[in-house]
């Protein structure tokens, strides 16, 4: 699991745990396939379909992540909120390795490409502390986003903490 932890901000919201949860969610190739035919010769329904695609991907993270963390409450203990490689310092490098433990091709479609995005498009990996005390975890904040100079949140005085991204 070592290789998993690489960068600094998934250790910090790791910190206080004594274990991990892999998350995996999908909205599978049906989703890429809506998107494209929303978008012939229509860029601003492609935009649409594609930003709603992706809130239905974080609805359905979300989903996976509360019965998570039910089932986990029942049992006496803590998760952290979802913290995905692209967050931070937690580089995209990992999601060969998170999707070969979760075994996500198989059971999910779920692959990784050469530039360690994943395919179907509208998927979501991520990891959640395990603890026996009440965690926060740690959100990445700016300072250490990759996306950082280029964000769109940040353009309009925004971040995506405060749009529920993170």
């Amino acid at each position: 699991m070592q290789g998993l932890l690489q960068g600094a901000d998934i250790r910090r919201h790791l910190a206080g745990c004594s274990h991990a949860v892999l998350l995996a969610a999908t909205l599978g190739p049906r989703a890429d396939l809506a998107i494209r035919r929303a978008g012939v010769g229509d860029v601003a329904r492609l935009a649409a379909a594609d930003a709603a695609a992706s809130a239905l991907a974080e609805a359905a993270a979300d989903a996976a992540e509360a019965a998570l963390r039910q089932e986990f409450t029942a049992r006496g203990l803590y998760l952290t909120g979802r913290y995905s490689p692209g967050y931070g310092d937690y580089p995209l490098a990992v999601q060969p390795l998170l999707c070969t433990l979760l075994d996500s091709a198989r059971l999910l479609g779920v692959t990784v490409g050469p530039t360690n995005l994943l395919t179907p498009r509208k998927s979501i990996t991520a990891v959640l502390g395990v603890s026996e005390q009440p965690v926060r975890g740690h959100r990445a904040g700016c300072a250490h986003c990759a996306l950082r100079e280029t964000c769109e949140y940040r353009k309009r005085g925004q971040t995506c903490a405060g749009e529920g991204i993170v």
